[in-house]
């Protein structure tokens, strides 16, 4: 039994230390800015020269992917989000508010091409427009969250929703396109 302590003390150490290693290394290569004690448990795959903003006490399970596509673009994660396996793409402008959970799901503030076949190589066609995600959010697995897209706080959106329109605060929307199902009392 205390070997078996023992080493799940070393596991939790060798983790922690892996964790701050990976923040200093995104935060000198890629330039990220970190807030205090983020943890990052799998690695983060990370392009573009945009600007990316994580508050304090974010945490990162599995392998994220957070993008720009160009020097203005940014993103931001609030205060005490969990990041779990989500892709956070950015033309313009993507926000996360704080105490989110965002888990498997993929955040797009462009299309990144027309939808017309003549215009599809046209980059004047491409829609990009920015996207909140306001506080104490819960967005579900195999969620894609599109351009435009304003979900307000304390929402929670259902397993395999496409959320193409603003949601409201306070409800549970799901559906494609996602829709408000009911409003959730937190009493």
């Amino acid at each position: 039994m205390q070997i078996r302590l023992f080493l799940n003390l070393l596991s939790r150490i060798f983790i922690r230390l892996r964790s701050i290693f990976l923040v200093f290394w995104y935060a000198f290569y890629y330039g990220v800015s970190f807030g205090k004690n983020v943890r990052i448990y799998s690695k983060i795959k990370i392009y573009g020269f945009g600007k990316i903003y994580i508050g304090d006490n974010v945490v990162f399970g599995s392998k994220s992917v957070l993008g720009t596509t160009n020097k203005l673009a940014t993103i931001k994660i609030g205060n005490n989000s969990f990041i779990n396996g989500t892709v956070i793409c950015a033309a313009k402008d993507v926000e996360i508010g704080k105490n989110c959970i965002l888990s498997d799901c993929e955040i797009m503030d462009t299309s990144s091409h027309g939808i017309a076949a003549s215009k599809r190589n046209d980059s004047k066609a491409v829609k990009i427009v920015p996207i909140t995600i306001q506080d104490n959010c819960w967005i579900g697995s195999k969620v894609i969250v599109l351009p435009g897209v304003r979900i307000g706080e304390n929402s929670i959106i259902g397993v395999n929703s496409v959320v193409s329109k603003n949601i409201p605060s306070n409800v549970f929307a799901a559906g494609v396109p996602a829709v408000v199902i009911k409003e959730v009392d937190y009493d």
